[in-house]
């Protein structure tokens, strides 16, 4: 039997969990016990490795709390919405959204490695931006015309997701726009799937010939396993800048030890906070509703205790604005 450290990332990826009975039994938790919600419209799916992190016997594990479905999710909540941050009206063309002048998010998938029960794209309209080469040609037209766009954003789903190849795709086709001179991923698969930072991913993204930056999702020191930490120095080293990016959840990190430790972590694998997120209020995610004020206080003690480049930005992402509003 194939070794989880000689199975390649794909062969990984295949055998995440996908049924939550069987997620509970390797982590010794009993599903009658509690408020799962097995029928869910939001799929489960958690990869072998995440797992791997979560304690077993423990269902107030941070980990296990950002994957587990729960009938907290069907309560329907004022304000809470599919759409709060009115994405269908930036996707102003099939596969891209522009929030902000200046840059472009591109949509090259739906899947992900692991299903984020706080998710903020659970109702996103990817059958239409499923699109194929011919259309894709429409989007970097569009991009090559409007010259104040120096940024491209590859997201979806989780851009990580798609072989080598088709990311090559992606980043030739970029390269030949003159005025795109950063390009940013945005990717929870280093911290959920480690081994898809490959060496060949790493020269495929080589071939772009200005700034990369990755931008990795981690919101507890616990995610950072000895494996995602090598991998994230090894992507340093090769030269990509690396930030991250956390949402601020009740019970799972709400707390300024819990992001202190998180902050520390994030900086011995070479990796900068970047933002901390007030909690986008998608429909079924008000349990992990935490109040700004808290995530205030907290950012003011972290200020006190850690010099300034481990502090993240405390943030709201608002709908129609041109920018991200920063709270703190």
């Amino acid at each position: 039997m194939v070794s989880h450290i000689e199975m390649t990332w794909k062969q990984q990826l295949k055998n995440s969990y996908s049924n939550i009975d069987d997620l509970l039994q390797f982590l010794k938790l009993d599903g009658t016990k509690f408020n799962i919600d097995k029928n869910s419209k939001f799929p489960f799916k958690v990869t072998q490795h995440f797992a791997n992190q979560i304690e077993k016997k423990n269902w107030n594990d941070p980990l296990l709390k950002q994957i587990l479905p729960i009938i907290d999710e069907k309560k329907k909540v004022l304000k809470y919405i599919l759409d709060p941050l009115s994405e269908s009206k930036a996707n102003i063309l099939p596969g891209m959204l522009q929030k902000y002048s200046s840059r472009v998010l591109l949509i090259v998938t739906k899947s992900c490695a692991i299903h984020c029960r706080y998710c903020f794209r659970k109702s996103f309209n990817y059958l239409a931006n499923q699109i194929n080469k011919k259309q894709w040609k429409i989007v970097f037209k569009y991009i090559k015309k409007n010259k104040e766009i120096y940024e491209i954003i590859l997201s979806g789903g989780d851009p990580l997701m798609l072989n080598d190849e088709h990311i090559k795709y992606f980043i030739i086709e970029i390269s030949k726009i003159s005025h795109i001179k950063i390009l940013r991923i945005h990717s929870r698969l280093p911290v959920v799937l480690p081994d898809r930072l490959t060496e060949s991913l790493l020269y495929a993204l080589h071939k772009f010939p200005y700034t990369i930056v990755l931008v990795i999702h981690a919101n507890h020191a616990n995610e950072l396993s000895k494996s995602v930490i090598y991998k994230l120095i090894k992507y340093r080293e090769g030269g990509l800048i690396l930030l991250n990016q956390s949402v601020f959840l009740k019970g799972i990190n709400d707390c300024q030890k819990i992001l202190s430790d998180l902050s520390k972590k994030l900086f011995k694998a070479g990796v900068l906070p970047y933002y901390l997120h007030i909690l986008d209020p998608v429909e079924g995610v008000s349990h992990f509703k935490e109040s700004t004020k808290k995530a205030k206080k907290i950012i003011e003690i972290m200020r006190k205790s850690l010099p300034g480049y481990l502090v993240p930005r405390l943030c709201k992402e608002l709908s129609g604005k041109s920018s991200k509003t920063i709270l703190m």
